[in-house]
């Protein structure tokens, strides 16, 4: 933590030493190529557009050698939106964003044991349910000649994320069916066709909530292919720190001699397993991979 904050403030004072004017250049037509004060900026990985010139050009559909993790712990990675402003023609404020949330829902046909008949299915089904919120902000300088530019700073990030999934049955235990037909054993695991006979499965899967943070210097390059448009990369050293939560496992048997609410002999009975929390603390360097992106001002 130490060395990383000594990092940080090296790259700030830096700027004061090292300020250079971010003397305006226009192309042939007089048009300005440089952003300046007041402009706004969005960002996007720019693997996609050089794995389909890749393509073009060597006929071949698995261009994916400039794809990559521009940022440290794989908390950003593809689907993030960069955003910068430019307070000043050589200093920027810095926005990424990763927002998440998806929900699924698998259903399967499993033969149904209370009829004698093979054409006869009942419904299982997994719900998944996926979270993650990751946001860093950071501040740039800027120095260079021409369309090439260099640029350095630092960021803070904050992550959080949390999934779950819950298993649904169609064939219920009973005194009369205490291996019922199932799509999912006690591990969660897929049994496929039209299930088999099982003595316990799962019924949740809680994942524990991750919350994360980091602190990043950075240095890296941009080049203006065109007024307002430019195509860059960035590396990075820096530390990070995550946390998360206890995860549980609940699963379902049938007891022939477990006693239900109402004194019944045999009834469902469940058990949770629950799984101690954990955490991660680490420095890293990242984008080794050559992640670019291109930025657009305007």
């Amino acid at each position: 933590m130490k060395k990383i904050l000594i990092i940080s403030l090296a790259f700030l004072s830096a700027s004061t030493s090292f300020s250079q004017s971010n003397d305006q250049i226009q192309n042939k037509k007089g048009v300005d190529i440089l952003p300046v004060k007041g402009e706004f900026a969005v960002g996007m990985d720019a693997s996609p557009f050089l794995n389909y010139i890749g393509d073009i050009f060597g006929s071949n559909s698995s261009n994916t050698a400039l794809n990559g993790n521009k940022f440290m712990t794989n908390y950003f990675g593809s689907n993030t939106i960069y955003g910068k402003y430019m307070i000043s023609n050589n200093n920027a404020i810095r926005l990424n964003m990763r927002i998440t949330d998806t929900h699924s829902n698998n259903k399967y046909n499993v033969y149904d044991d209370l009829v004698n008949s093979p054409d006869s299915t009942v419904l299982d089904s997994r719900k998944g349910y996926n979270n993650a919120f990751n946001i860093g902000a950071g501040y740039e300088f800027r120095r260079g000649k021409n369309r090439l530019r260099g640029i350095y700073g630092a960021d803070v990030f904050y992550m959080t994320s949390k999934n779950s999934t819950t298993y649904e049955y169609g064939n219920a235990f009973s005194t009369g069916n205490q291996t019922p037909t199932s799509m999912y054993d006690s591990n969660g695991s897929f049994q496929g066709g039209s299930g088999t006979s099982i003595a316990e499965r799962r019924t949740e899967n809680k994942s524990g909530r991750t919350h994360g943070v980091g602190l990043r210097g950075f240095v890296g390059i941009e080049y203006y292919i065109a007024p307002k448009i430019c195509i860059g990369s960035e590396f990075g050293y820096g530390f990070s720190y995550s946390n998360t939560s206890e995860s549980k496992i609940i699963t379902e048997r049938f007891s022939p001699t477990a006693t239900d609410a109402d004194g019944n002999v045999g009834t469902v009975v469940t058990r949770e397993t629950t799984t101690a929390g954990s955490s991660n603390f680490g420095f890293n360097t990242d984008n080794f991979n050559g992640a670019l992106y291109l930025m657009f001002y305007f």
